[in-house]
């Protein structure tokens, strides 16, 4: 067998652990430059096959990325079952021949009957019914007038900016759902709080961090996410600009009712039932943060 000057092993020797055992050539008899298409296996347990110099531009697994769809592994139909019901007849796209972030445009039917056209992608990021939405809006238990707000001036100020952490975190106990805390293991970087049988990740972004590099790199996480196919909702003080990638949840002041109204939305997009009431529950929850998650 003719040498090669750099083999793709010499090159790039973290990627050959993804040589598929399929290939007859070793990543050591063939040119990191190569033409030839030969077959991969990734970490993530996918296999599928790509032409070796692409591999080492930065080209991962088509699966995870969406960029290959294959029926009942990641395609719309199979990663969002609970969206099916309201996926309109009136479609002529296959939902299991599309990807869950697909820029295609399909016809939806909510349980109230309203219809619309959105986003595949929007869809999978938690956009539902406006119609539905503007109605709730409207509804007086959801209006909190701002002479009306209980301002927490029992609590510090340093306190008070760690309510939708502390809460999340209570009422994830109160649910026994599991999460882990700043873990780095599934995309690489820190996560801060990941819901594993979700597929949920949340992060909490204070506007000092809204400028330069900061931002970008928040941005990057969430596009890491979403190549994993996590879901990522971030929640977000008003001053902060919002994220175009993710599920962003803007809120204004700290008052109890505002928290409150701001978690059990965060519930509802990651469907888990708890008994939520942080103004009953305010106290329980900062006495279990300073004594639980004030370090986390």
């Amino acid at each position: 067998m003719k040498a090669v000057k750099i083999s793709f092993a010499d090159k790039y020797p973290d990627l050959v652990s993804e040589w598929s055992d399929r290939n007859e050539m070793e990543p050591d008899h063939i040119s990191y430059g190569s033409n030839k298409k030969v077959w991969w296996k990734g970490s993530c347990g996918h296999e599928w096959e790509a032409i070796v110099k692409n591999r080492g531009t930065g080209h991962g697994c088509p699966i995870c990325s969406s960029n290959l769809i294959i029926p009942g592994v990641n395609d719309f139909k199979s990663r969002h079952p609970e969206l099916m019901p309201e996926w309109s007849e009136k479609n002529t796209l296959d939902p299991s021949t599309i990807g869950e972030f697909a820029n295609r445009t399909a016809i939806w039917r909510c349980r109230s009957g309203h219809e619309w056209k959105a986003r595949i992608a929007d869809r999978s990021k938690g956009h539902g019914c406006k119609k539905c939405a503007d109605i709730a809006a409207t509804k007086p238990e959801n209006h909190i007038p701002k002479k009306k707000r209980i301002p927490l001036r029992n609590f510090s100020y340093t306190f008070m900016r760690q309510i939708p952490k502390a809460s999340i975190l209570y009422y994830l106990d109160k649910a026994c759902e599991k999460y882990r805390i700043n873990d780095d293991s599934i995309i690489g970087i820190p996560i801060k709080l990941y819901l594993p049988d979700k597929k949920t990740a949340i992060e909490f972004y204070k506007p000092h961090g809204n400028i330069g590099i900061s931002y970008t790199e928040e941005w990057v996480k969430n596009d890491l996410c979403r190549r994993n196919h996590i879901n990522m909702i971030r929640l977000l003080e008003k001053k902060c600009k919002a994220f175009d990638n993710c599920i962003c949840l803007t809120y204004e002041g700290y008052s109890l009712e505002i928290m409150d109204i701001l978690i059990k939305k965060v519930f509802a997009l990651i469907r888990i039932e708890a008994d939520m009431d942080i103004i009953r529950d305010i106290f329980n929850i900062a006495l279990l943060w300073e004594q639980s998650y004030k370090d986390m």
